[in-house]
C-alpha cells in the first residue's frame, strides 16, 4: 500500500473491512451493521493512538448501512465509549450519508442525508449529550440510472454547500470530511440482463467516457482547492485505487487510479489525480462544466436499482488543509462484559402441564417510547385469567415498528416482524452482553424479577392454524439482559425485561454460528398460584412473518 500512495500522491485510506485500523496511514471503518466486541475496539485503540475512525457507511441508503437514526446513534455512543477510553486521543468522524437533498433516482430504500441526519443529531443529543465527532463526513455521487453517464458537478457542489450552511445552522463547528466521492457509472448506456440466479446486470453499451469523466474531476477538484477552506471541507477520497467490479455490475464502471493488476502503475485517472494532489496548479478560470448526458441506450432495470455495494477497494485521499485535531468529550459509557451464555443442555424434568391460576397484575406506567403511538403506550393491567389468552386471534393491522410496554394478549399491538431485530445495534447472538447495569435512557429499568434457569412452556400457535405444543426453555439473565434458547426449536431469543415486561427478538439458530432473525415477542411477568402456591410465571406474544401465537411459562 506504500507503493500505491506514493504513487497517487494520496497520505490516507481505507477498505471495506471492518475490523482493521487505523494504523499509520489507513483509516478504520466501523459500521453499526456489523457485530464488533468490545474488547476488540480497546485493543485497536491502544494500538494507533490519535487514529482516525470513520463511522457509518451510507446509513441512509437501502443496499448499505441502511440503519435508522436512532439505532446509529446507540451504536455510535456505545462504541465511541470504548475507543475513547482507550485512547482520548482518537479522531472520530461521521456519519457517511449519501448527499444531502439530493438521493438516487432509480433506487429504492434512500432517504435524503439531509433528512436521516436532522434525525440523527436530534436522538443523539438528546440522549446521549454533544456530538462526539470531529469531523462530519458524507458520501458525494451523482445517481440517476435515467441519465448516463453519472456526471454532474453542479449537483455534487450543492450537496456539499447545503451540508456546510446545515451544520452552521446546528451550531455544529465541525470541518466537513467527503468520505467518497468520484463515478458511480461511466459508461453512455446500459443494458439489464438477467442472470442464471435471477438478479438483473448492468451490461455496458457505448463508450467508456474518460473525457468526460476527466472534465468532471478537474472540475470537482479546482472547486475544492478553491472553496475547500471556505467550506471547511477539509479531507476528499476518492473511490477507488483499482479497478472494481461492482455486484450489480459485468465489467469495472468508475474510476480507477491505478491500471489493472498493479500495484503502482497509475492509470491516466490516477495521473490526474496525482498531478491534483502533489502539484496543485496556479488556479486559472474554472473549467467547463462535465455536463450529464441522457442516453437513449439506458434501460432501467426491471425492479428498483440499489445503490452500489461497497467492493472491499481502498479509497485514495487528498488534503489541501490539515486534519483538526480538536478531541471533543461524550459521556463514559460503562465497560462490557461477555454476553451471559444460554444452558443448552435439555431438563431432566417431564414435559407436564401443570393448572396455573393468575393473580390480577399491576403494572407501572411504562416509559415514554417515541417509535410508537402514544395510544400503544398505555399501562398493563389484565383481569384474573385461569388459561393463557387462546382468543386473541390472528395478528392484525396495524403493524408498527419497534415493540412498545402495551400487550394485554393482544397480538394487533405486536410489531411488524419485517422490521429487523429491535437489540441488533446493542445485543446480538455475536456481540458481547453490554454491562449488567448498563441500561438504556430510553429503556427504564431494572428488570424486577429473576428470570434465571428452566421453565416450563405451554405454547398455543394461532395463526395461521391454531396448534397446542409443551416445550421447556433456558433462561440466563445479566441486568436486565436476556438470553433464552427454546429446547424443541433449537430457537433463540435476545433482548431485555423492564419492570414486568419482557421484550425480545427471537432467532432461528443451527447450534453452531448461524442466526437467522425470525420475529419478536413481547410479555409479562405475572404473579399466580399453583397447588395453593405463590409461584412467578410469564406470558408472551410471539409473531413472526408467517405465524403467530401464546406462551406461558412456569417453573418445573
Amino acid at each position: 500500500m506504500s507503493g500505491a500512495l506514493q504513487s497517487t500522491g494520496a497520505t490516507l485510506w481505507y477498505m471495506y473491512d471492518n475490523h482493521v485500523g487505523p494504523s499509520g496511514n489507513q483509516v478504520a471503518l466501523l459500521r453499526a451493521t456489523e457485530p464488533y466486541d468490545p474488547a476488540e475496539f480497546t485493543r485497536r485503540a491502544r494500538a494507533a493512538p490519535g487514529g482516525v475512525w470513520m463511522f457509518g457507511n451510507e446509513p441512509n441508503t437501502g443496499g448499505q448501512d441502511d440503519i435508522t437514526p436512532d439505532a446509529f446513534a446507540q451504536f455510535v455512543s456505545w462504541a465511541v465509549g470504548f475507543i475513547r477510553a482507550a485512547d482520548p486521543t482518537a479522531i472520530l468522524v461521521g456519519p457517511g450519508v449519501l448527499n444531502w437533498d439530493a438521493t438516487c433516482t432509480g433506487c429504492a430504500g434512500t432517504r435524503s442525508g439531509h433528512s436521516w441526519s436532522d434525525d440523527f443529531i436530534t436522538v443523539y443529543q438528546q440522549r446521549y449529550g454533544p456530538l462526539p465527532f470531529n469531523a462530519w463526513s458524507l458520501h458525494a455521487y451523482t445517481i440517476d440510472w435515467g441519465h448516463l453517464p453519472m456526471l454532474d458537478a453542479e449537483q455534487d457542489k450543492a450537496q456539499l454547500t447545503a451540508t456546510r450552511t446545515w451544520l452552521d445552522a446546528k451550531g455544529l463547528n465541525l470541518p466537513i470530511w467527503i468520505t467518497e466521492m468520484g463515478v458511480i457509472y461511466g459508461y453512455d448506456g446500459l443494458q439489464w440482463v438477467r442472470q442464471n440466479d435471477g438478479t438483473a446486470k448492468a451490461v455496458p453499451q457505448g463508450r467508456f467516457r474518460s473525457d468526460l469523466i476527466a472534465a468532471y474531476l478537474d472540475q470537482m477538484l479546482d472547486w475544492l482547492v478553491r472553496n475547500g477552506s471556505t467550506l471547511r471541507i477539509d479531507r476528499w477520497f476518492l473511490y477507488g485505487l483499482t479497478p472494481v467490479t461492482e455486484p450489480w455490475s459485468t465489467v469495472p464502471v468508475g474510476v480507477a487510479l491505478l491500471e489493472p493488476n498493479s500495484s503502482t502503475t497509475l492509470s491516466a485517472f490516477g495521473q490526474q489525480y496525482r498531478n491534483w494532489a502533489l502539484h496543485p496548479p496556479t488556479l486559472p478560470p474554472p473549467p467547463p462544466t462535465a455536463t450529464p448526458r441522457a442516453s437513449p441506450t439506458a434501460t432501467l432495470a426491471p425492479s428498483p436499482v440499489p445503490p452500489p455495494v461497497s467492493s472491499p477497494t481502498v479509497i485514495a485521499y487528498s488534503a489541501p488543509a490539515i486534519v483538526s485535531t480538536a478531541v471533543l468529550t461524550t459521556p463514559p459509557l460503562p465497560t462490557a462484559v461477555p454476553a451471559a451464555t444460554a444452558v443448552l443442555a435439555a431438563s431432566p424434568t417431564p414435559l407436564v402441564a401443570r393448572p396455573l391460576t393468575f393473580m390480577p397484575p399491576s403494572f407501572p406506567p411504562p416509559a415514554g417510547n417515541t417509535e410508537a403511538p402514544a395510544s400503544m403506550a398505555a399501562p398493563m393491567t389484565a383481569p384474573p385469567l385461569a388459561a393463557p389468552m387462546a382468543d386473541a386471534g390472528g395478528p392484525r393491522a396495524p403493524f408498527y415498528r419497534g415493540l412498545v410496554p402495551a400487550w394485554n394478549g393482544d397480538l394487533s399491538l405486536l410489531p411488524d416482524p419485517t422490521a429487523g431485530p429491535r437489540w441488533a445495534s446493542i445485543f446480538a447472538p455475536t456481540v458481547a452482553a453490554p454491562d449488567p447495569g448498563y441500561v438504556p435512557d430510553w429503556w427504564a429499568g431494572p428488570c424486577n424479577r429473576d428470570l434465571n434457569g428452566t421453565w416450563l412452556v405451554n405454547g398455543w400457535r394461532l395463526s395461521p392454524d391454531t396448534a397446542e405444543y409443551v416445550t421447556r426453555v433456558n433462561v440466563s439473565q445479566t441486568g436486565v439482559w436476556l438470553v433464552i434458547w427454546r429446547e424443541d426449536t433449537n430457537a433463540v431469543s435476545f433482548g431485555a425485561c423492564r419492570g414486568s415486561t419482557v421484550e425480545l427478538d427471537s432467532y432461528d439458530w443451527d447450534g453452531n454460528t448461524n442466526f437467522q432473525f425470525s420475529g419478536y415477542e413481547l410479555g409479562e411477568i405475572l404473579d399466580a398460584t399453583r397447588d395453593g402456591n405463590r409461584v412467578t410465571a410469564v406470558r408472551i406474544g410471539w409473531i413472526t412473518p408467517a405465524t403467530a401465537g401464546t406462551t406461558l411459562w412456569a417453573r418445573p
